[in-house]
């Protein structure tokens, strides 16, 4: 990996852990009202909101890891690249 990707995949995977985080936060905040609002209406969309922000939190995790996969394939690719010019 060059300098260069290494700090494009580090600044890309710590703005999806900031993100990750901040939908943590989310689903904190919406546990105790999605279990002890007295309202059914809030409390339904307390939970629906909280299962949002937990499915999006798996989608930043799976962003992350297909970034880290990606920036992998790339460096394979440049080996691959590199063999296939000397055997030339």
């Amino acid at each position: 990996m060059t300098v260069n990707s290494e700090d494009s995949l580090d600044e890309y995977r710590t703005s999806i852990v900031k993100k990750k985080e901040q939908l943590m936060d989310m689903v904190k905040a919406f546990q105790k009202p999605s279990e002890e609002e007295p309202d059914q209406f809030k409390r339904v969309v307390s939970k629906t909101f909280r299962k949002y922000a937990i499915i999006m939190e798996d989608i930043f995790h799976n962003l992350e890891m297909f970034a880290i996969l990606n920036f992998g394939l790339r460096d394979q690719n440049e080996m691959l690249k590199n063999i296939v010019n000397q055997l030339a």
